[in-house]
């Protein structure tokens, strides 16, 4: 048999195998972590059982289960008012980063004068600031979206920045010796070649709306998880906190989630160099 047929076996045996690998290694990947989380709280259960732990210092996991479904129509609305701002507050934040990232991506003059302030701003304690929102914006929503979005847009410009300056040089050179027009190189070159910094900032957007959302909940708020949990606190009901934690968690969850399937959506059809 001749090296060429000998080559042409194997790579045809390895596309054979490749998808059973990859549905294991998927399996792995899943069952792993699920166990090792499913060991901790069980540890936590027969901690809580055998030591007789108060349940207003830590309540059993299936004391947080217990709460969540029998305080379902009470936690509901909660988790409802505070998810949608979260969502609100995330593309406000996506979309100023990703608008301040091509304006300084595309005009010098914008960079020069804008980009050292933004980044001095981060130096400032976010935190420190949420009751100026409350001041300027009020104290419904619009203060939370707001101080939501100035927590989540820095790293989505920052990143999306990164993202546009790394199109490869000589495509770059190609392009402009055809006499293509900056917009031109931008919109078929940078952009697409910026696509993973994009959702990968994204991501962490999710999380700092959500933080930032939660925040301005606890300073002045009627409703959501972040007034759900003072009030829980107030009353020593550990239970429902940890119970309004998990709400947040898996909303969180979700919303990684959706970024991360659009992302897979997204990068398979435009892709990038």
């Amino acid at each position: 048999m001749s090296i060429e047929k000998v080559a042409t076996l194997r790579s045809k045996s390895l596309v054979l195998t490749a998808p059973a690998f990859d549905g294991w290694e998927r399996l792995r990947r899943i069952a792993v972590p699920a166990l090792t989380a499913l060991c901790a709280l069980l540890l936590w259960e027969f901690s809580c059982r055998f030591f007789e732990v108060s349940k207003a210092t830590a309540p059993a996991p299936s004391d947080v289960v217990s709460v969540l479904f029998r305080g379902y129509e009470v936690i509901w609305p909660h988790a409802a008012a505070t998810l949608s701002e979260v969502v609100l507050g995330f593309f406000c934040a996506t979309t100023l980063g990703l608008v301040l990232a091509f304006l300084i991506t595309l005009y010098k003059p914008v960079k020069e004068a804008v980009f050292p302030n933004l980044v001095l701003l981060q130096f400032t304690p976010k935190i420190a600031l949420a009751p100026l929102f409350i001041v300027w914006f009020g104290i419904e929503t619009e203060s939370r979206v707001a101080f939501s979005t100035f927590m989540g847009f820095f790293p989505v410009m920052i990143s999306t920045i990164t993202g546009l300056s790394t199109a490869p040089p000589h495509l770059v050179r190609f392009a402009q010796s055809l006499r293509a027009t900056n917009w031109q190189i931008f919109k078929t070159l940078r952009v697409p070649t910026a696509l993973p910094y994009i959702f990968s900032s994204s991501k962490i957007a999710v999380s700092l709306s959500l933080i930032g959302i939660v925040v301005g909940e606890f300073i002045t708020s009627q409703r959501g998880l972040g007034y759900l949990i003072l009030f829980a606190s107030s009353k020593a009901d550990t239970a429902l906190i940890f119970a309004a934690v998990v709400c947040l968690s898996t909303g969180g969850m979700l919303l990684f989630g959706i970024v991360a399937a659009v992302e897979k959506v997204v990068l398979r059809k435009y892709r990038t160099f």
